[in-house]
């Protein structure tokens, strides 16, 4: 039996929820606002909780962004009206939208003109126009100046990824796990990088690092058992049925492709004369067709019910 979530952790979650649950009330209130347009105070609320919650939703942002710009520049308090500008710069690179880019990234550079962070805005439009090289030019300066800037070693993974330069990008994701290495999308990212060129011991090796910083998400351990079938050997086929067993686990019994994993490590490990099989891998086993069975049951399948159940028996 595994040990509950620790407290802090459950105060952490419930805490994040809040600011989530208000930023939807918001912006259900700004999308269905109709004709009338929302109000200054509205938008303003709306903004704030976006960068609280740290999510992107660049095409309202960029919209709500417009507006609060167009009429209130002069009302807002400095500091608000920065991570404003920033936020609504970055919304507006996602959705293509040049201009109003250009303008908040210039209002920034006026009241910035030596900031990093702000140059990083200068290279990421540079990088929303297509101008690689400047852009890469524009971060390898800033890195000089700050060599241990996550932000901008960031960007030039990104940047290396855009132009297909995979070697590189990989380069760049390793220089910056060494600078931050808690970063788990950071670790899922490289993992990608080095199955995109079948180097899969690599990539299980940051898999574990992703199950180290995160044990209770069912993905990361089905992607980890994915990733050692594919290496082969009855070790990684017998270490690949327990992550198999955690995904199903995670997913309260519903994911599928897990249970298909377990179907076909068993039945690798079974023509295996040099593999002793146990009883919780016979019950593992059955438990999964069991569940792959029902679930094509309960669904109308179109007769894919009976080809399953023929090819599993």
């Amino acid at each position: 039996r595994e040990n509950p979530p620790s407290t802090a952790r459950l105060g952490h979650a419930r805490r994040a929820m809040l600011p989530r649950a208000e930023l939807d009330a918001v912006r259900d209130r700004i999308e269905h606002s109709g004709s009338q347009k929302p109000s200054v105070d509205l938008v303003r609320k709306y903004l704030r909780l976006v960068r609280t919650a740290g999510v992107r939703q660049s095409e309202l942002v960029c919209q709500c962004g417009r507006t609060l710009l167009d009429q209130s520049t002069k009302s807002l308090p400095k500091d608000e009206l920065y991570d404003v500008l920033e936020q609504v710069s970055i919304a507006s690179m996602d959705c293509g939208d040049g201009d109003l880019a250009r303008k908040c990234v210039g209002d920034l550079e006026k009241a910035f003109p030596k900031s990093i962070r702000v140059s990083r805005l200068r290279g990421m439009l540079l990088e929303m126009q297509g101008k690689f090289e400047l852009a890469e030019e524009k971060y390898s300066i800033l890195l000089e100046r700050d060599p241990q800037n996550y932000r901008v070693m960031k960007r030039m993974c990104g940047l290396a990824k855009s132009r297909g330069n995979v070697p590189a990008a990989i380069s760049a994701c390793i220089a910056y796990l060494k600078v931050n290495a808690v970063d788990k999308e950071a670790w899922e990212e490289l993992a990608d990088l080095y199955l995109s060129q079948g180097m899969c011991k690599q990539a299980a090796y940051c898999m574990e690092e992703i199950l180290l910083l995160d044990p209770f998400v069912g993905a990361s351990h089905r992607k980890y058992a994915d990733i050692l079938y594919t290496l082969g050997g009855n070790e990684n086929l017998a270490t690949a049925l327990k992550y198999y067993s955690s995904a199903i686990k995670f997913s309260n019994g519903k994911d599928l492709r897990a249970m298909y994993g377990v179907c076909l490590c068993y039945a690798n490990l079974a023509s295996s004369k040099a593999f002793v099989k146990k009883a919780e891998d016979d019950e593992l086993h059955r438990l999964s067709v069991d569940l792959i069975l029902k679930t094509y049951q309960a669904r109308n399948t179109n007769g894919k019910y009976e080809i399953v159940k023929a090819v599993l028996s």
